[in-house]
């Protein structure tokens, strides 16, 4: 029997990160290595093929580093001995442009393939340079928080002594600022966790994740929440980890969106995930002509702090069409709807952008259900018939129509704009334009008084493409399903878009059956054994788990007869 039991994390990320600098001039570093990466957390999520000794698996997991941008975080060009210890350490330098106070410092190693600095020394230092704290830690894991609260430092030194396995380069993915504090199953009354994919992005889920937690403590009172527990109000994240039989499996990461103390000792958490928090932040959108998905990714997450990952192949395909005012949220749902992909934050802490995969393309699935794995209950139902999928392109041309968008008194300073519609060639009086884009424009107004802004509008050139079964039995209720507001399907990828949602809709088997410790993830494709001594092959869409209960997941299976 499986031993099970869920571990849950918060990092105190304190405003102060955005003023440290990271010197790694003390470090022998990789040609590719990344101080960067390291202050934003934006780290590949995969293990790269090194030429380590014992290092990497042939398994599959390990992959080539790409020629560009392969953010390992930072990276020592010099390895360790066969005792793990480095002749010439690593020494990372961080300075502040004023004094700070901090309950700690948290460092992340190398996650994916275990390996981190097993010892290490640490030194504050205030702004005339003298020492104020000093200490040597064994860091026994691929997270290290110091818990030493240090007050009035200016500048921190830290020398990377020794790593936990032989001839290993130095590995730093992540630097943070408090401590870690971390619940177990002594502290948790519940958790549970709800992830899901479309893998079509018909729409575009939200994780949750909902957790009681036993406190005695009066500093985590929501009415005066004190020390490290301020924090949580600040929408800090949460990190979920699940143990099974010793080996730490990442859930994800989470958002806190709800907090109620039940009793005063009795406290609940709704949290969501990255698609939560992106569902609040705005986006001014506008035409795109032929600019690269990624160029367009970067622009919608560029200043959310949110890193992604996504295939090469994904990544160049060129976009058409328009992104109107809306959320990044929504803006990540017309970009992965049109290149036929989604998205997903399970088991991850950052967004990952996938293909679609349909049950008749899978060769060999991610994971094979077994007998084993699987309750006594299980159903399979049959999905509503599709019988067509409708899906409007959009062209959009300009055209000399003019149109008032602003005409009223503004107040001196900056002011925007937004449109309702796009727009193009635009004029102004009693202010000046600088910044402008298809959906809005930034006003500089000296004076208050009458401003008046005119653009030239587009034509939405808009055609209706079909897929329809042919052949369908006397009687049958014909049941089209349509797509009008795809703004970035034009006349390119219209035809492509409509086989890919109606092939799916042809997957009609919905295998719903609860899971017993089963490392299947939402997304990943699967094989399954069901009724009638079948099997079910498809996309793993939706499990719904309990993290305290031993594991157990209600899990949605959708595709076709294997």
């Amino acid at each position: 029997m499986n031993t099970t039991s869920v571990k849950i994390t918060f990092g105190l990320y304190a405003s102060i990160k955005d003023d440290a600098a990271l010197d790694t001039s003390g470090i022998q570093e990789q040609p590719f290595s990344s101080a960067s990466d390291v202050k934003k957390g934006a780290i590949a999520g995969c293990p790269y093929i090194t030429l380590e000794p014992d290092y990497w698996l042939l398994d599959g997991t390990y992959k080539f580093m790409p020629d560009v941008d392969p953010r390992v975080g930072i990276m020592s060009a010099n390895m360790s001995d066969g005792s793990g210890n480095f002749d010439a350490p690593p020494i990372l330098k961080i300075s502040f442009s004023e004094p700070h106070s901090i309950g700690g410092i948290t460092l992340k190693f190398a996650e994916y393939s275990g390996d981190y600095c097993n010892s290490l020394a640490l030194i504050y230092r205030n702004a005339a340079g003298a020492v104020i704290a000093s200490d040597v830690y064994d860091p026994s894991g691929i997270s290290f928080s110091s818990e030493r609260a240090v007050d009035g430092f200016q500048a921190i030194e830290i020398t990377f002594l020794s790593t936990n396995r032989p001839f290993r380069y130095f590995r730093l993915t992540g630097v943070d600022f408090g401590n870690l504090i971390t619940f177990t199953k002594v502290d948790i009354k519940s958790a549970s966790v709800v992830q899901q994919v479309d893998p079509i992005s018909t729409v575009n889920s939200i994780d949750t994740f909902e957790l009681d937690l036993w406190s005695s403590e009066a500093a985590f009172s929501i009415i005066n929440p004190t020390g490290d527990y301020a924090q949580l109000h600040n929408k800090q994240p949460i990190e979920v980890t699940e143990t099974i039989d010793g080996e730490d499996i990442y859930i994800g990461r989470f958002y806190l969106d709800e907090w109620e103390n039940k009793t005063e000792n009795v406290i609940h958490f709704r949290c969501f995930d990255a698609m939560g928090v992106l569902d609040s932040i705005p986006y001014l959108g506008g035409i795109i002509d032929g600019r690269s998905v990624k160029s367009e990714l970067d622009r919608i997450l560029g200043d959310t702090g949110f890193q992604y990952e996504i295939d090469d192949a994904l990544a160049a395909i060129p976009l058409r069409g328009l992104i109107p005012i809306c959320s990044c949220r929504e803006a990540l749902h017309q970009v992965v709807f049109a290149i036929g992909a989604y998205i997903t934050c399970s088991r991850t802490s950052f967004i990952k952008i996938k293909k679609t995969v349909l049950a008749k393309d899978i060769a060999t699935p991610d994971y094979t259900i077994t007998k084993a794995e699987k309750g006594m209950e299980q159903s399979v139902a049959l999905k509503t018939l599709v019988t067509g999928v409708e899906i409007t392109s959009h062209q959009y041309a300009e055209n000399t129509d003019a149109t008032q968008l602003y005409n009223d008194v503004l107040a001196a300073g900056q002011q925007t704009i937004e449109f309702t519609a796009p727009m193009h060639s635009l004029t102004i009086t009693g202010a000046s334009i600088v910044e402008s884009g298809s959906n809005y424009a930034v006003l500089s107004v000296p004076i208050d008084g009458i401003v008046t802004l005119v653009g030239l509008g587009y034509d939405d050139i808009a055609i209706k493409h079909g897929i329809y079964t042919s052949d369908l039995p006397a009687g049958t209720v014909k049941n089209t399903l349509s797509i009008p507001s795809a703004t970035l399907i034009n006349e390119d990828n219209a035809d492509e878009a409509c086989l890919r949602v109606y092939e799916y809709h042809q997957q009609r088997f919905w295998q719903k059956v609860k899971l017993f410790v089963s490392l299947a993830t939402p997304g990943s494709t699967a094989e399954i054994d069901t009724l009638y001594n079948q099997k079910i092959s498809g996309v793993v869409e939706s499990m719904s788990i309990d993290l305290a209960g031993g594991f157990i997941s209600q899990t949605d299976i959708i595709g076709a007869v294997a």
